[in-house]
């Protein structure tokens, strides 16, 4: 398969029937896609990722995959298209990262991540990010982040140019940038587009990050509203040629009729 696909980058804020219809919607509109899913929500009571699952049956019908794997108390998820045949991998995978390689001309690994708001207990750091950058650059992959960081990036020059500069005065945007930057990354915000509203309150904590081989590949796509969350899907598109392989029967895997 040569042509282009969605990646997508979205914090749900919580996981629902009505998440569940955009996906839907989300994958029948820009099929064949990639999408990271942030803070996926569950309750004191009940494991994060136990929604996701419950609706494992309903994507397969539709041909949307995602981790077997996935752990109970995970608050991220990759979910595909299955033509794409994706890899699923336990790289930097932790309650915050979640990872597949895409089998590619140039394998890509997409890694959804979730980096908490600054002061939370379970918040992530650039330790685990460089962990999982390790791990795609031992495997031979290119690496993309679909992500809510909580921070502000912007790369003026993509894609021709990869220098990536914080666009807020706060540790984490200088932070982040700098590690991008060591790391041979790049964003593909030009500028801040904001992805999150509250009221009058506006942000831009979500992204599409990339090693820079892949930056002549991906082109900036508007964002879509999301009803179900206060963030909008951010998205962008990827030309890349696909391995041909045998595409797995994932609907009979899970018992789902044809």
């Amino acid at each position: 398969m040569d042509g282009n696909i969605t990646v997508a980058s979205w914090n749900t804020r919580g996981f629902s029937d009505a998440t569940v219809a955009e996906l839907l919607s989300f994958f029948q509109e820009h099929r064949p896609a990639v999408i990271g899913l942030q803070d996926i929500g569950g309750s004191r009571d009940e494991p994060a990722a136990a929604r996701l699952h419950a609706a494992r049956a309903t994507l397969l019908a539709a041909d949307i995959c995602f981790s077997v794997g996935l752990r109970d108390d995970s608050c991220v998820a990759v979910l595909w298209s299955s033509e794409l045949c994706a890899e699923e991998t336990d790289a930097g995978a932790s309650g915050h990262i979640s990872a597949v390689v895409l089998d590619a001309e140039a394998p890509i690994m997409v890694a959804s991540v979730y980096w908490r708001p600054a002061g939370s207990a379970r918040a992530i750091g650039i330790r685990e990010l460089d962990e999982l950058a390790t791990s795609a650059s031992d495997g031979g992959h290119q690496l993309l982040i679909l992500g809510d960081l909580n921070c502000g990036l912007r790369a003026p020059g993509f894609p021709e140019q990869g220098q990536v500069e914080a666009t807020r005065q706060d540790q984490r945007s200088r932070e982040m940038a700098g590690w991008l930057n060591r790391r041979g990354m790049t964003s593909y915000a030009t500028d801040e587009v904001p992805s999150w509203r509250q009221g009058d309150r506006v942000s831009s904590p979500d992204h599409v990050l990339m090693s820079l081989p892949l930056a002549p590949q991906v082109q900036r796509l508007p964002n879509l509203e999301a009803p179900s969350s206060d963030h909008e899907v951010v998205k962008a598109s990827l030309r890349f040629a696909i391995k041909p392989k045998e595409v797995p029967n994932r609907r009979a895997q899970a018992g789902v009729p044809a």
